[in-house]
């Protein structure tokens, strides 16, 4: 069997966005002749979720290291000690403008320059180029150095975010001359929403994905909506290692059958699972707050939502809290029972223009959930996608007058719209099957491996 070392910072029992791309491939790359070595993070991450469950997927054969993730703050250690306390809207992870000013405040304003100045190299500390996972990015490249030379390993993957593997990556393929293949979930330093940093820290973001889009043998990416963003970076010619594999839906999880009912009989439910952003929301909250009072059928629908929510989500349906449900993030077979006894599945995307380019990881399992799908936001390959196979509407963010006539039409009758916007290609859908995809990826390893012997 070929042996693949795999760097996945996110990785079970963590759950949540990022962490089913990587479990799947893990747990399919066996029956394609790949043994997966895995390098992930210790169970301490900060601001995550916990699953357990899921590490009841992988086979015996793979094997897993965990290796802590340092955090060092020096800084706000510093304020700590001056009696100043932190924002605590800040994540602990990352020195935010909040815990900056809370350090330094109180103070005479000619120190306040002074102050920032010497403290320069503690804020540097805690908050790194590239993103707060550095030092782990670096601390495993010895642990990975080691497997490559003790198992001969043959190829070389890591997933991103964070940003800082490619670092590792670069640095491996250089040490080793192992083919890399970097898969890039999400864009980096094109997309804005992701990649705030200005000034010197942008500039050194960019040569660095740059560099790695370079030195990688090839790049995979989750949506063909990024390759153009990358050819702007990195050339024309990084077009030509560039291939779409994107997220999916595992069969085997939608056999597991769970005992508990998870929504009441004769119960109409709208759900949406994942992240609640606040510009995700607020198309379809403003269209019901229209609608609500002229409709009679809508006030029979919960809405349901389970995963984390904006406060100001929280905030905005406070009045209408016995229609509106939330509930934490639940283990992965009860997010599928509840896809599978919703009436209707919404997906809010953001209402900016770069979310035109993401489909998001639970589109592919709404798809295999057998109901249908409301999706909102900026046209793009999400609305591609349910109208391609045939599962639903899918309604632009701006346009209001239209979204309050599909909720009504969907409210007051539900078989009518069925039959116009759910006839689902089940040929089609099985393309996104997770075995499947992870076949795609082997399918590239192997391209690796036959390159490299042919030099």
């Amino acid at each position: 069997m070929r042996k693949v070392l795999f760097i996945a910072y996110y990785f079970p029992p963590i759950t949540g966005s990022g962490v089913f791309r990587s479990l799947k491939f893990a747990k399919y790359l066996p029956e394609f002749g790949w043994q997966p070595y895995v390098i992930t993070a210790t169970e301490d991450i900060q601001l995550h979720q916990f699953d357990p469950t899921l590490l009841e997927e992988l086979p015996d054969e793979v094997q897993v290291w965990r290796v802590p993730a340092p955090h060092p703050q020096p800084y706000t250690a510093l304020g700590q000690l001056l009696r100043r306390k932190p924002s605590v809207q800040s994540p602990p992870t990352q020195l935010s403008e909040e815990t900056e000013s809370s350090t330094v405040t109180s103070r005479p304003p000619l120190l306040k320059p002074l102050f920032r100045t010497l403290t320069w190299p503690l804020r540097l500390i805690e908050n790194p180029p590239v993103d707060v996972q550095l030092y782990w990015a670096l601390r495993i490249i010895p642990l990975a150095w080691r497997l490559i030379k003790q198992h001969q390993i043959d190829v070389i993957y890591t997933s991103s975010a964070p940003w800082a593997v490619l670092l590792t990556g670069l640095a491996l393929k250089w040490l080793t001359g192992r083919p890399w293949i970097m898969d890039m979930r999400d864009p980096w330093v094109s997309d804005e929403y992701v990649c705030r940093d200005k000034g010197l820290r942008r500039k050194l973001d960019i040569r660095i994905e740059r560099l790695a889009l370079r030195a990688a043998d090839r790049v995979v990416i989750s949506s063909i909506g990024f390759v153009d963003e990358l050819q702007t970076l990195a050339g024309p010619t990084v077009a030509a290692k560039v291939m779409e594999i994107t997220n999916g839906y595992d069969e085997a999880d939608f056999v597991i059958q769970t005992d508990e009912q998870i929504t009441p009989v004769g119960e109409r439910r709208w759900v949406h699972l994942g992240t609640t952003i606040w510009d995700g929301f607020v198309p379809l909250g403003d269209a019901i707050a229209r609608l609500g009072p002229d409709s009679q059928a809508l006030q029979e629908i919960t809405f349901v939502f389970h995963g984390w929510c904006d406060p100001r989500v929280l905030e905005a349906t406070a009045p209408n809290k016995e229609q509106f449900v939330f509930g934490p993030v639940i283990p992965h077979p009860q997010a599928l029972a509840l896809m599978q006894e919703a009436e209707l599945l919404i997906l809010l995307l953001g209402a900016q223009k770069h979310w035109s380019r993401f489909y998001t990881g639970k589109i592919f399992e709404y798809l295999r959930a057998g109901k249908p799908i409301l999706g909102i936001g900026p046209r793009g390959v999400a609305a591609e996608l349910i109208e391609r196979c045939g599962v639903g509407c899918f309604v632009a963010a701006h346009e209001t007058e239209k979204l309050i006539a599909v909720l009504r039409r969907i409210a007051g009758d539900y078989p009518a719209f069925l039959a116009e916007y759910y006839h689902p290609d089940w040929d089609m859908i099985a393309q996104y099957e997770r075995q499947a995809l992870t076949g795609k990826l082997a399918a590239v390893f192997n391209a690796m491996l036959k390159q490299k012997a042919a030099r």
